[in-house]
């Protein structure tokens, strides 16, 4: 029903280009937000993000764990302004952030997981710019000349307990492969926003769809879990 796809690499650079390492122009880091020196305020941001991850095993044979990034501990991969690329990007309004990500594939799944440390911000503000930016274009393109995704909000996911805010919405993915579908969710808790995404594909797009919200609505359990206790 499904066929074998190599989303993985498309998915992680445009991660990497969007929340992973800092643009060129950003060479030099951004000004501390409080007495701790730049480059340990980063650091300690950086490990309070993969505080929240979801362990690599959580998903068993379904979506083994690929990689994280970065790979390991320190340097100033503060990525970009952006949270989300809905609907024309939705980025932080002060201070500034430390990503970091953790992603799985299966055989018909790619899972990704990233977190967000903000110095200012509450994670709460930008995921509820996420839930109004969702609502304001049916269709949108990622990226000039790409194919428009179709923007389906409110997923069917259950909102979990503990945290400041919970959204979810679906989208088709048309610039990653046909019938490529991504369901999405945002949790905010203080001063992390995690963004958990579930990337499928399939000759069929309401399969695509289904299996995407399946395995959405089956991760979003373990990132709550864990955001709570970051």
């Amino acid at each position: 029903m499904f066929r074998r796809f190599l989303v993985l690499a498309v998915l992680l650079a445009g991660c990497t280009a969007q929340e992973g390492a800092p643009p060129p122009s950003s060479s030099a880091p951004p000004p501390s937000s409080s007495a701790v020196p730049v480059p340990d305020q980063w650091n300690q941001m950086g490990r309070r993000a993969q505080s929240a991850y979801v362990a690599k095993e959580a998903f068993g044979t379904d979506a083994k764990w690929e990689e994280d990034q970065p790979s390991g501990p320190g340097g100033y991969e503060h990525g970009t302004p952006e949270v989300s690329e809905v609907c024309g990007d939705v980025k932080i309004g002060s201070g500034f952030k430390v990503t970091r990500s953790r992603w799985w594939r299966g055989e018909y799944v790619v899972l990704g997981q990233v977190v967000h440390a903000l110095s200012e911000q509450k994670a709460s503000e930008l995921l509820d710019q996420i839930w109004a930016k969702s609502r304001t274009c049916p269709t949108y393109a990622p990226t000039d000349g790409l194919a428009a995704r179709a923007v389906s909000s409110d997923a069917a996911v259950a909102s979990p307990e503990g945290l400041d805010g919970f959204y979810a919405f679906c989208e088709t993915a048309p610039d990653i492969g046909d019938g490529s579908d991504i369901c999405m969710a945002y949790l905010a808790r203080g001063d992390l926003l995690v963004s958990l995404r579930s990337n499928t594909l399939s000759s069929d797009p309401l399969v695509s769809r289904h299996e995407a919200m399946q395995q959405l609505q089956k991760a979003t359990p373990l990132a709550a879990k864990a955001l709570a206790a970051a």
